[in-house]
Order: structure tokens, then sequence, then C-alpha cells
């Protein structure tokens, strides 16, 4: 909003989403999370709650979850709840892998929770759609030094892809059918990876389901960019905060390859005359907000997915971020 290299100084200001309140009674979900164990031919899917009581309100809760395949085969579970969570498993016998795009389909399951109470009304609910898929970044050493490869599914994948910025200056002109128009040109570009950079915002539930349904992995930054930032107490408890709200939201979605702590801060530290001096409080702040707060923050509410300090980088240290194998981005 402040300007950038590639756009004019338009400062925003003023709420541009959609707001709403929620009305709930007895209990409402807290938090689902879901979890996949990948075997020959077959995937369990741990699907876990985490309920928030309201008032004085006690007593059982049942939580009721069901699959259902693209294939139309469909899975249920229910447990009964007297405490503040409960998990739920799903046995999934042949599954229809989802696979990025240039390498096989990428189907969706359809899963529903439902809360309910002792007398059987519906308290609150949850839809997700989500990928079966194993997917991690491979770092092993090579002959250049490190990899830095996708790999999905146990298939090593050749990212091609782009940096996407916001798409207008003027954030409400931007919509879910001008964002799905461009990433099917994507697509047709022979993309696989889009790269939501980190001096952007979060984007919307619509901008992920798109990736999802089109086979696009997702390089997601947490928003930190060129800047430097003071790691008061205040501040590291409300980036935690924003970091743990949106990886909850996001994290379901199969498209999600990675969580990457910045833009371009680590190489700014190591080589820019930008501004960020030589302060050695503010290096020792960075090294603590990227290498350590914000890596616990992710893990915690997302412990099967990678976390990448920045991009660039060598894998922290300063180490000629812009100058290593590994330092690879998608632009």
């Amino acid at each position: 909003m402040y300007g950038w290299d590639w756009g004019p100084k338009l400062p925003d200001m003023g709420i541009f989403r959609s707001i709403e309140l929620r009305a709930a009674s007895v209990a409402r979900f807290a938090d689902v999370g879901v979890r996949q164990t990948h075997g020959e031919n077959a995937v369990d899917i741990a699907v876990e709650t985490e309920l928030e009581r309201l008032g004085r309100a006690s007593g059982s809760l049942t939580v009721h979850a069901s699959l259902t395949g693209p294939d139309g085969r469909s899975w249920q579970e229910c447990a009964v709840c007297s405490g503040g969570g409960q998990a739920l498993a799903f046995h999934v016998d042949a599954p229809q892998l989802w696979w990025p795009n240039g390498y096989g389909e990428h189907p969706l399951y359809a899963l529903h929770v439902e809360l309910s109470g002792t007398d059987g009304a519906v308290l609150d609910t949850r839809d997700l759609n989500i990928g079966l898929r194993t997917l991690t970044v491979k770092t092993d050493p090579d002959e250049w030094g490190s990899k830095f490869e996708f790999c999905v599914n146990g298939v090593s994948i050749f990212a091609i892809g782009a940096n996407y910025i916001p798409e207008d200056s003027i954030l409400t002109r931007i919509t879910p059918q001008r964002t799905e128009q461009l990433l099917r040109q994507c697509v047709r570009a022979n993309y696989n990876t889009i790269r939501v950079w980190g001096g952007g915002y979060f984007q919307d539930d619509s901008f992920y389901d798109c990736c999802d349904r089109l086979g696009l992995l997702v390089w997601q930054d947490l928003l930190f960019a060129c800047a430097v930032y003071e790691l008061t107490d205040s501040f590291a408890q409300s980036i935690v905060a924003e970091t743990q709200d949106n990886v909850r939201r996001l994290r379901h979605h199969a498209s999600i390859a990675l969580w990457c702590g910045n833009n371009e801060l680590e190489w700014g530290w190591s080589g820019w005359d930008m501004g960020f001096g030589n302060d050695p409080h503010r290096r020792a702040d960075y090294i603590k907000q990227f290498e350590w707060l914000l890596p616990q923050a992710v893990k915690a509410v997302d412990p099967d997915r990678f976390y990448w300090v920045a991009s660039p980088s060598s894998g922290g240290g300063f180490d000629d971020p812009n100058d290593r194998t590994a330092a690879m981005s998608i632009t």
C-alpha cells in the first residue's frame, strides 16, 4: 500500500473483507485439524477437534464426522466427548491421491464435522475439502551443496511458477472470479507452483480452494518483507496470534506446500545497504523471530508441514542467501 518496485503509493484504510457475527450456545468448535498417515495403498485420516464450552455448559457432547470421496464413497465416524476435544479416525483404502498440475489429477475429499448437544441439536459445523497426499521438501546434500525440491507422494517435483502479489492496488476490486481467471492462466502456462509474496496479505479461502482444484502448490510467505522489526513482547504476541490464526485456517489445503518466514529479510541483513544498519540487537531480534519464535508457532498448530526461514535463504545464519543453491524462490 505504501509503494513497492512494482506498485504505486496508494495507502488504503478501512475494512475490505466481510464481517459477520456468529452466535453460539452451549459449545462450539475452537479448532478442527486434519492429519494424514500414508501406508501401502491406504491412508489413515485423523480429525482432531478442540471444543470451547460456553458459560457453565457441561455434560457430554457428540462429534460426528463424515468423509465423502470424489467417487462417491463415504465414511462415517461418531464419538462422545465429555472434555475439551475429541479425535476421530478414518481408514481409506485405495485412496485417490492429489497431485500437482502436470503430474496427475487433483481429487478432493469432502469432510463434514458436526457438534451436537445432549438433545441432538446441532451446535456447530465445519466443512473442509482435503487432498490425500504426502508433501515435503528435500534438502539432502548433493554435488552442488544441497537440494531444494518439493516431493509429493514420493515423487520429486520440478517447480515451475511465479510470485503472486496483490492483483490490484484497490483491494476491493479483487474478486474470486478474477483471481480464478488468473490462476487458470497459470495452469495454461504449465505452472505447478505459486508463491504468495510476503509483502502482500493472506488470501481469502477462495484463493486456496482454487489452487486445490487446479493442482497449484502454494509457497506461502508469512507477512514480513524488507523491513527491520523490533521484537517487543507485545509485537511477539501479535505476530504469533496472526500466524497461528492463519495457519489453522489454511493448513487443511492440499495446495499449501510450505510456510516461509519472510520475503528478503535474510538477504537484506547480509548484503543490502537499505537502512538495515548494523544494530546487533535488531539483528538478534531477526534470528529470534524467524529462526525460533515463528517456526515454533507454526509447528505447534501444523506439525507436519515444512517451514523455511526466508526467501531467499541459505537455511539461516546470513550465509550468502541469494547465492546458494538452496536459496530457491519461485520468481
